[in-house]
């Protein structure tokens, strides 16, 4: 088809087909990869054996014509299976990533526990867990400093604000903090949690994390003596 779409029958347009390989391996792993490229060679062969396709040309014979389609394999050949391994490397990467992320999830489950990473710079914070089964709340509701802070007992307020903008240098080491507030939940109640956390200091001295854990202050809901 190369000859009425482009005037030319140019060899150079033949390694075009060679992205759609690289496609197939990013996607489809190697069962994709070698389906490719069977139906590759046989349409190439195929062609060239009733003289038609850019490897055969009138000067050079059919044995010719098929080393060059053998050597035109064997390049998709080689940069499927280049492509392929590295695309399983990748897989084994997220698999692994993925089988941390629920045994951390499972942690975090069973202890009761919350995890939480403040931004300094854009006061956002990521939760880890599950925030509506233990607060009531979707995470997206405390998605920010302001949120979480508008949802804290006025009189707690300006101790979590402290909390959040604790100032470090590089030469002081950085400790664990635990902070006593309480918190609106989902169904209008104040219950007592403890956020325990430290941050987390850049090559430049500054904070780059506020990372802990929230979890239910026990002791408050249920005081002894």
């Amino acid at each position: 088809m190369a000859d009425p779409l482009f005037g030319t029958v140019d060899v150079g347009l033949s390694y075009v087909p060679l992205l759609f390989v690289v496609l197939v391996a990013t996607v489809w792993e190697e069962r994709g990869t070698t389906l490719a490229i069977v139906c590759l060679a046989t349409i190439v062969g195929w062609y060239t054996l009733q003289g038609g396709g850019p490897f055969n040309v009138l000067e050079s014979s059919p044995g010719e014509a098929l080393l060059e389609v053998q050597g035109y394999i064997g390049v998709a050949a080689v940069l499927g299976l280049l492509m392929g391994a590295l695309n399983k490397d990748r897989e084994k990467a997220l698999q692994a990533s993925a089988g941390w992320k629920v045994r951390f999830e499972a942690a975090l489950y069973s202890s009761g526990h919350l995890m939480y990473e403040f931004d300094p710079v854009t006061r956002n914070i990521a939760w880890g867990g599950n925030v509506k089964r233990m607060l009531g709340l979707e995470a997206t509701e405390l998605a920010s400093f302001d949120a979480l802070l508008a949802r804290v007992h006025p009189d707690d307020q300006s101790r979590l604000s402290h909390y959040s903008t604790v100032e470090e240098t590089a030469d002081e080491t950085p400790g664990t903090r635990e902070l006593h507030v309480r918190l609106r939940c989902g169904e209008g109640d104040y219950r007592p949690v403890v956020l325990t956390g430290a941050p987390i200091i850049d090559f430049d001295g500054q904070i780059y994390r506020v990372d802990g854990l929230l979890r239910i202050d026990d002791l408050a809901l249920n005081p002894r003596g």
